[in-house]
């Protein structure tokens, strides 16, 4: 048999581009018409509506029996569809200065073409301010960037006023947030938030063990990631009593400290994923055979390496979840996130997972979603996720409810980034692009089992 075909880098970038051109070059004026709308301000659907975009901003939202359609507006019939804000990935990662230049331009159309419209990049790499700026230009298509700067930890911050300096250099560079890694002294970290603080730097990550879940909330660092830190204070490993769970959530609220729980990708930190099972995902095929082969051996080498004790991992797992609830039930701020691209979680598409996970978990769709929309604006301070008058056209039209069921999400038909429509038939043309890239995991698999054959 043939090997499959193909397509040039350079094919592939042109495609990308010319999906970017096309949108831009689309009406100014878009109407939704007759269209079922998920606004996000509360737990409500607005029925049979046309939804006005002007530039990249939703200009009004009126019954569909009375607004006057302007003659040059582009009308989407959208009758029994539904729109919602853009999604939010508030743990996600961009690909490092040695990856090859496709591999970005893939994942941020991978973000795109999922109905991913802001992306909080939590580890940051001197490429990412370029990238960062050509997503503002134009020159890239891709989600509004928010960018960590490169993480201050054990291995990178040798004193105080090192911490201090480093601090103070990443605003300068540009950076719009402070990622605390592992390994910080107390004395250190103090310096480090006491810094950031001072100069309007905002700040998030791990927990480091000499620091403490207790300090990092007394300190007010401003988010914590997978949940880290909680498993040590709680011990995790072991059955927690509600109560515990419940007066830690109270604590986190009460200090204003935002959790991104990435409930899926911790099973696979916890060795409770076959790697074979990730592997016969089909969005694997998105991916280039390198990206993947490092997430195996970081699995098998160092992840996995002597774990030997899956009921501990169980009982972790639903600690995570049974807490998530609480902090959830609490008023505790959520934010959601999937840490992609990382140990099999691909851009984009771990989303349509962490949305069931989140549900999983037992809060509610509306919930959920709102760790995705709304709160992704309110932690911005940006007009962002929600489908409101005066609010960012970041959006995606729907085929079924979200708030009736999560995976619905995935019925997309089409999405809008900053006021760019891409129809479901772009989408389509992007994504395949990506798929058949040269050098894509399942493709060259599948290769070698058709030579073979």
């Amino acid at each position: 048999m043939s090997a499959k075909r193909v397509l040039p880098v350079a094919l592939m970038l042109c495609i990308l581009e010319f999906a970017h051109q096309h949108a831009e070059a689309g009406s100014k004026t878009v109407v939704f018409a007759h269209v079922n709308v998920v606004p996000m301000d509360g737990d409500r659907i607005l029925t049979d509506q046309d939804v006005t975009v002007v530039d990249d901003r939703i200009s009004s939202i009126e019954p569909a029996a009375s607004p006057i359609v302007p003659k040059d507006a582009q009308v989407i019939e959208a009758t029994g569809r539904f729109l919602m804000p853009g999604l939010g990935e508030m743990h996600a990662h961009l690909p490092e200065p040695s990856d090859p230049q496709e591999y970005m331009r893939a994942t941020l159309a991978l973000y795109v073409a999922n109905g991913v419209t802001t992306v909080r990049c939590m580890r940051g790499f001197p490429n990412h301010l370029a990238t960062k700026r050509d997503v503002i230009s134009g020159k890239l298509l891709g989600p509004f960037l928010f960018l960590a700067g490169p993480g201050l930890g054990g291995d990178s911050v040798k004193s105080p006023e090192d911490g201090v300096k480093q601090v103070l250099q990443q605003k300068s560079e540009g950076w719009d947030m402070i990622k605390i890694f592992p390994g910080l002294k107390r004395a250190e970290y103090d310096a480090i938030m006491t810094t950031a603080r001072r100069i309007g730097m905002r700040t998030g990550g791990h927990v480091p063990t000499e620091v403490g879940l207790e300090h990092a909330l007394q300190t007010g660092q401003e988010t914590i990631e997978h949940l880290d830190g909680y498993w040590e204070a709680l011990h995790f490993e072991k059955p927690v009593p509600e109560a515990g769970l419940r007066e830690m959530a109270v604590k986190t609220r009460e200090a204003g400290v935002w959790n991104t729980p990435t409930m899926t990708i911790v099973r696979f930190t916890l060795c409770m994923e076959p790697i074979q099972s990730a592997l016969a995902k089909k969005e694997m095929e998105y991916l280039p055979k390198f990206q993947v082969d490092r997430w195996v051996k970081l699995s098998e080498e160092v992840v996995c390496k002597g774990h030997s004790d899956p009921n501990v991992s169980r009982i972790v797992q639903q600690n995570r979840e049974r807490f998530l609830k609480e902090l959830n039930d609490a008023g505790a701020e959520i934010l959601f996130g999937t840490d992609s691209p990382n140990l099999f979680e691909v851009p984009g598409f771990s989303v349509y997972e962490e949305l069931i996970a989140m549900r999983h978990a037992g809060l509610s769709p509306y919930d959920v979603l709102l760790s995705a929309t709304r709160k992704v604006g309110q932690y911005l301070h940006k007009n962002v996720g929600t489908v409101t008058v005066g609010a960012q056209a970041d959006l995606i039209l729907l085929d079924g409810n979200p708030v009736e069921d999560v995976a619905n999400v995935r019925k997309q038909s089409g999405v809008m980034l900053r006021g760019r429509w891409f129809p479901l038939s772009e989408l389509q043309r992007m994504l395949k692009a990506i798929h058949d890239l040269p050098g894509n995991y399942q493709a060259s698999y599948h290769q070698k089992a058709e030579a073979g054959s």
